[in-house]
């Protein structure tokens, strides 16, 4: 589910050739769209990601614990094991996630909303040569942000990818998990 949602929100609202929205809506209608958009895109993938973290740790519990039962701190840091391994992919998800719903996209929003304001103010488009040193530093700040949040986005659906396919070729052959959680 969450590889599915992933999907769809980044190729509805990103700038690849073919894409609907981007072609079908005018620069200020597209930000809009994606300024509604991606904060429930990435509340759904923390949570979402958080919800099968949660799972996974549960079902494979017995590779964080002694053999008396307690929990064994050392055994998140065994990166041998690949159910380990899961965790930490799975947390990176999270993180990511998260990081880009509370900060990243807020800023990378609120740089937008003040570069749509300021070509509206100079009455010329953000990549017109004649713009103001204002507009050139917004750019800039405007470009850092959006990177940073693809970059955080892509890694984020690369983790999930990876966990899909390990889960998908190894993950059912070691035992059934999910007889253990239901």
């Amino acid at each position: 589910m969450g590889l599915v949602t992933q999907s769809y929100i980044s190729s509805l609202t990103r700038k690849p050739p073919g894409v609907i929205a981007h072609r079908s809506l005018s620069r200020q209608a597209f930000s809009l769209l994606q300024a509604r958009t991606f904060p429930i895109y990435f509340l759904l993938c923390t949570t979402l990601s958080a919800i099968l973290l949660a799972l996974w740790s549960t079902a494979n519990i017995e590779v964080f614990k002694h053999d008396e039962g307690s929990f064994n701190f050392k055994s998140i840091f065994k990166l041998g094991d690949q159910v380990v391994v899961q965790c930490w992919v799975l947390l990176l998800v999270v993180v990511v996630s998260f990081v880009n719903w509370f900060y990243i996209g807020p800023n990378t929003n609120r740089l937008a909303m003040q570069r749509q304001r300021q070509e509206r103010a100079e009455a010329k488009p953000y990549y017109d040569p004649g713009v103001s040193q204002a507009m050139r530093q917004l750019n800039r700040e405007f470009g850092y942000w959006h990177g940073i949040s693809s970059l955080t986005n892509l890694i984020g659906i690369l983790a999930t990818i990876y966990h899909g396919l390990w889960f998908n070729v190894l993950g059912l052959r070691q035992r059934p998990i999910m007889a253990e959680i239901f």
